[in-house]
């Protein structure tokens, strides 16, 4: 017989590697988004980049680059989302702000979205000026 319509409740249609609210949060930009001003929360902003990246919508993708700028998030954050989702001008910025800073005042959660590889960098670095400013 014929195949039952996809997008109803009994044959929901199936988005492989996309959660419930990582989509529900990119509903909010399609529908919502205009009627609310900014600041938007950030788990919206990044879930409707994440797909707005992946679906190739470049409105979406601006428009949550945009409005994560504007967003007083951590540099360790800002590295981690640079990474995530090749955001290449947010690397400098980030990675000066962390290294001028004491590698103590990073918290482990500051590591875990850095990686340990670009702490140890980061180590070595601010070691080697260290270094420097002593000669």
């Amino acid at each position: 017989g014929p195949k039952p319509m996809e997008g109803t409740e009994d044959h929901p249609v199936i988005l492989e590697q996309v959660t419930k609210q990582e989509f529900n949060d990119f509903l909010v930009w399609v529908y919502k988004i205009n009627w609310a001003p900014p600041p938007y929360e950030e788990h919206v902003l990044v879930n409707t980049l994440k797909l707005a990246q992946r679906w190739q919508i470049e409105g979406a993708t601006s428009f949550s680059i945009h409005h994560l700028k504007e967003l007083n998030l951590s540099p360790s954050r800002r590295l981690e989302l640079s990474r995530m989702y090749s955001l290449y001008d947010w690397v400098e910025p980030a990675l000066r702000t962390i290294v001028v800073e004491r590698l103590s005042s990073l918290s482990e959660e500051d590591v875990k979205r850095i990686g340990f590889h670009v702490y140890t960098v980061i180590a070595r670095a601010k070691e080697m000026m260290e270094y420097e400013r002593k000669l």
